[in-house]
């Protein structure tokens, strides 16, 4: 019974995966990376022998510790890229006010820049 459970979340899974890179709101890069996961997820769903025999191949003592071992690391990896990402996103939001002078002083009375940052200098 909680095979079809794991089956009807695998293609929920993939579902929204497809209708996100449909829609242009997920990049390439996490798109290709988040289609393997959830058509990971189908597979396994449907023929759980294959963590069976990987986890009697690897001395697991229950299958459930490699499956939890297995999305343990697809959640660091996913978030070590988005962390990886992430100075990218700080460098271009801080780049932002010497574009536009009219965003400065509300970010300078919040405390979110410095009182003369240096791309300012002459303005």
């Amino acid at each position: 019974m909680y095979w079809i459970l794991l089956i009807a979340g695998a293609i929920f899974a993939l579902t929204y995966v497809v209708v996100k890179i449909r829609h242009h709101q997920l990049a390439t890069a996490d798109a290709v990376f988040w289609f393997l996961f959830a058509l990971t997820l189908i597979i396994v769903s449907i023929f759980p022998q294959i963590v069976f025999f990987f986890s009697n191949l690897l001395g697991f003592e229950s299958p459930a510790n490699l499956v939890f071992l297995c999305l343990l690391i697809v959640v660091i990896y996913a978030s070590c890229r988005h962390r990886w990402k992430t100075p990218a996103c700080v460098r271009s939001s801080l780049s932002l006010p010497s574009r536009w002078p009219f965003l400065r002083y509300p970010m300078r009375a919040r405390g979110m820049l410095p009182v003369r940052p240096h791309w300012s200098r002459g303005v």
